[in-house]
């Protein structure tokens, strides 16, 4: 298009006396032209973080890291008394770790004198070092062979999969291509760099204990057909060959849908947008200033969450439109409902959605939008059923972040509570979720509803301290509901009722246990997928930001702020954020309980 007016309908502004230029002079053609720029740079910006871990100053941190714990245990071996039984469990990691005969360091006195000497040659903590500091700033007893089995363990893990999170689903997606099953267990009892927090133990159809991902499995079923060619292709797995299959399916599957997601969002901005300042502003903000960016580098549900969010609200915005495009109806159900298996809170949007569509079209949305949902709730349940023998997801037996007394019944077995023996090292483990003097704070949960509900809104992993661009979703949702065109007074009414209905499930009716910000994470991952929709519904916002160059200056300001936050993590999701990593540095509590 080339013509210099719009198609769409704006949104209804507030009266406003600034306005007294046009706000959109420009072509549809050019206005595009900017937003592919945008979505090129952040595409680079996010295939940057993806091939960040092959980089050789990552892997360079690596070897560093070992190379600091291999002289931790030679000056600890040369400072323990001879024969004691920490010198021995020294000498053993020593040995097993790097295949250092720990008898031949000291020959004579000399060697111990160098030895102990690495100390003072050290430019930072060592790794026993923090993780004894970490343990006794929190009163736990521990000995001497439970730290060295923590850290070892740390020291293992390998940078393609960020953290216990992701690697959980990566184990079912190796075990479905290699082992023919759902069952992990014959990676990670075997294999020392594939171990994760988030597994559950359970008998299987044939009554035998095995442990799985307590992940849903349907993405990872998704992501092992992609698996299945490449492996079948090369012979690679991702046992030998970590990096570079990983690195493709992350393309394929967070990469790419990221690119779709961000064209229709742009095209919904530019149809329902009132100026070209604003519109603009919109689509930098979806590309390069949301958390989303920081969590591509590693394979989690919130990221086709964030995806099919903006794919259902494309297709709704069609049909409240006036089109009967049977398309439209089976892709709103599909996405809604693909939305809720990565995001069970997003059932309140299904079924706000289901009930908007109905308005417009019953006979349409029962016949063709019904059975893309149900379709979708198939292979959900379906792919359950395969691994687990039973309809309920994982997480709903016994829940690793609930309390015993939370269960239905107390005679219900809990899949979180579990010990088995690792065949790599012969050690009996006990499962995280059960060994709470050893857990994180953070996975422990904060005492205050209050204090939870503070620091996921406006402290240090608030959605709008971190991200306060979406401040302007508050005043947009408004504007947006008294909007003049029906698709986006209907979104406006759909997003209100969302946003109350999802801020109350996660900031009020957790438990202490649920009321957790994540894990050591750079931000509040679980409203991360409404965020574009927030986003969308800021576009009225942005639009008054247009009228006066004090308020661009102002929305500036927040969208620079965001994107601090955004690449402060630079290629890791999986570390605290610069408002928390504050909060450390001035001493100020970061939990209540």
């Amino acid at each position: 298009m080339s013509s210099t007016t719009p198609q769409s309908r704006p949104t209804t502004l507030p009266s406003d006396s600034s306005a007294a230029e046009p706000l959109s002079t420009m072509s549809a053609r050019a206005r595009w032209s900017i937003y592919l720029l945008l979505i090129a740079l952040a595409s680079g910006q996010v295939l940057g973080k993806i091939l960040a871990v092959n980089s050789v100053s990552v892997i360079d941190a690596e070897k560093t890291l070992r190379a600091d714990f291999q002289n931790e245990l030679k000056y600890l071996y040369a400072q323990a008394a001879d024969t004691s039984e920490d010198q021995k469990l020294y000498a053993t990691a020593l040995r097993e770790e790097f295949g250092i005969d720990a008898a031949t360091l000291i020959k004579k006195e000399a060697d111990r004198a160098a030895l102990l000497g690495l100390k003072q040659k050290a430019s930072r903590k060592w790794p026993l070092e923090n993780r004894r500091g970490n343990w006794d700033d929190r009163k736990l007893n521990y000995t001497t062979a439970e730290l060295l089995a923590q850290v070892r363990q740390e020291i293992r893990k390998q940078r393609p999969f960020l953290s216990g999170n992701d690697r959980s689903r990566w184990l079912t997606v190796r075990s479905l291509v290699e082992k023919g099953t759902y069952e992990i267990d014959e990676i990670t009892k075997w294999e020392s760099s594939w171990d994760t927090i988030d597994m559950v133990s359970h008998r299987n159809a044939n009554g035998d204990m095995r442990l799985y991902s307590s992940k849903p499995p349907l993405m990872a079923t998704i992501i092992a057909g992609e698996y299945w060619v490449l492996h079948t292709l090369t012979g690679w797995t991702l046992g030998d060959h970590p990096f570079e299959l990983g690195r493709i399916m992350l393309v394929t599957f967070n990469l790419l849908p990221l690119i779709i997601g961000w064209v229709v969002f742009a095209k919904l901005v530019d149809e329902w947008g009132a100026s070209d300042w604003g519109r603009i502003a919109a689509v930098a903000t979806i590309c390069l200033a949301t958390m989303m960016t920081t969590f591509s580098a590693a394979l989690t549900n919130h990221l086709w969450a964030f995806v099919c969010g903006i794919l259902t609200i494309y297709d709704a915005s069609r049909i409240w439109r006036g089109s009967k495009n049977p398309l439209y109806f089976a892709g709103a159900g599909f996405w809604s409902t693909m939305l809720f298996t990565n995001e069970l809170p997003a059932a309140s949007l299904a079924a706000g959605l289901f009930l908007l569509l109905a308005a417009v079209d019953l006979r349409r949305t029962l016949i063709f939008g019904v059975p893309a949902a149900l379709l979708v709730l198939a292979a959900f349940f379906g792919t359950n059923y395969l691994a687990h023998v039973t309809l309920r997801p994982a997480y709903s037996h016994g829940a690793g972040d609930v309390d015993d007394k939370d269960l239905a019944s107390t005679t219900e077995e809990n899949w979180y509570k579990y010990n088995y023996k690792r065949e790599y090292d012969g050690r009996e483990v006990k499962s995280y979720w059960s060994d709470r003097e050893k857990m994180n704070p953070v996975d422990l949960g904060e005492s205050s509803k209050l204090v939870y509900a503070w620091h996921a809104l406006f402290g240090h992993h608030g959605n709008f301290s971190l991200t306060p661009i979406l401040l302007l979703a508050i005043p947009g949702m408004y504007w947006m509901a008294r909007a003049i065109p029906r698709e986006q007074r209907y979104y406006g009414w759909l997003i209100t009722g969302v946003s109350l209905i999802c801020l109350g499930f996660y900031l009020f009716a957790m438990n202490q246990r649920q009321r957790n910000y994540g894990g050591p994470i750079s931000a509040f991952r679980q409203l991360l997928w409404i965020h574009p929709l927030w986003l969308l519904a800021a576009v009225p916002s942005f639009d008054w930001a247009a009228r006066s160059t004090r308020r661009q200056v102002f929305v500036a300001v927040l969208l620079a702020w965001s994107m601090v936050s955004v690449t402060y993590p630079t290629w890791n999701p999986w570390v605290q954020n610069w408002i928390w990593n504050l909060y450390e540095l001035a001493g100020w509590p970061r939990m209540s309980g």
